[in-house]
Parts: C-alpha cells; sequence; structure tokens
C-alpha cells in the first residue's frame, strides 16, 4: 500500500473565502427588507382575520339575544374593538393594537365611533376597515347582510 499523500492545491486561499463571504453579505442585505415586508404582511393578515373573526362574533352574539348590539371602534396605532354590547352600554375593549404590533387601523367608514349589528333582521350597518403594517394594508368590509369580506389593498393584497 502506497502511503497517503497531501494534496497541495486543495482547499480555497483566503482570498477566495472573503470574495465569497462579500457575495454572501450582498445577498443578504437584498433578503432583509424582503423578510420585513414579509412579516409586515404575515401580522397584517393575522391582524384582519381575527378583526374578521370578531365582527362576525357580533353579528352573531346579536342574532342569539334577538336585539341590537355595538362594537365601538376607535381607529389610530393604538387602535381598539369593543365586545358586542348594548348600545347604551359602554362595551369593555375585547380586540386592540396590543395583541397586534405594528398593525394599525388606518381608518374606518363611515366615521361614527361605532358599528351596529341588529339582531332581529340580522343585519349590520355597512362599513369599511383598513388595517395597515408598513407599506401594505388590507380591507375589510361589512355588508348590510352583516358579512364580514376580506379584500385586498395596493400592489400586496393581504
Amino acid at each position: 500500500m502506497e502511503p497517503r499523500r497531501l494534496l497541495h492545491g486543495a482547499g480555497f486561499t483566503l482570498p477566495e473565502l472573503l470574495v465569497a463571504l462579500a457575495v454572501l453579505a450582498v445577498l443578504a442585505t437584498q433578503a432583509v427588507p424582503t423578510l420585513g415586508t414579509l412579516l409586515a404582511r404575515h401580522r397584517l393578515a393575522l391582524a384582519a382575520e381575527d378583526v374578521r373573526r370578531h365582527l362576525e362574533e357580533a353579528r352573531r352574539e346579536a342574532r342569539l339575544r334577538g336585539a341590537a348590539l355595538l362594537v365601538r371602534v376607535r381607529p389610530g396605532r393604538d387602535w381598539r374593538l369593543g365586545c358586542p354590547c348594548p348600545p347604551r352600554d359602554s362595551c369593555p375593549p375585547c380586540l386592540d393594537a396590543r395583541r397586534h404590533p405594528g398593525v394599525r387601523l388606518a381608518s374606518v367608514r363611515p366615521a361614527t365611533g361605532s358599528l351596529r349589528f341588529d339582531g332581529v333582521r340580522g343585519l349590520a350597518s355597512p362599513a369599511t376597515l383598513v388595517l395597515a403594517a408598513g407599506e401594505t394594508h388590507c380591507i375589510l368590509r361589512l355588508a348590510l347582510s352583516g358579512r364580514v369580506r376580506r379584500c385586498g389593498g395596493g400592489a400586496h393584497p393581504c
């Protein structure tokens, strides 16, 4: 048997490794903004689904009680949706910005401060809620029928 000979020139030189690391660093800097956008879209989609579920639950609760219920809405960075409650009561908050950091309730139309659900006829006050995270936004439409539909918005739908 022949003894193993050391292969000269096997492996990488220091300059080659430095070039490879520099290329990886450039690629990583390109991926970071994309990752940030992806995370913002994910947070936005989770918040939109929570708001949609909250509004549908309010509609169901109004139907079960057979009476009108309100969901108080406060838009902004520290947004809040109240628990469904009778029109003259003060509603405690159920869903708010603390649960979804980085997501804001950009606007609510009409800006009445509350959404009404009629428990007798099963109807709701039509409204449009716009949630936003960074440059991405998501639109929730509350129809007269009380159904909530999630629509995309801008170049990046939720």
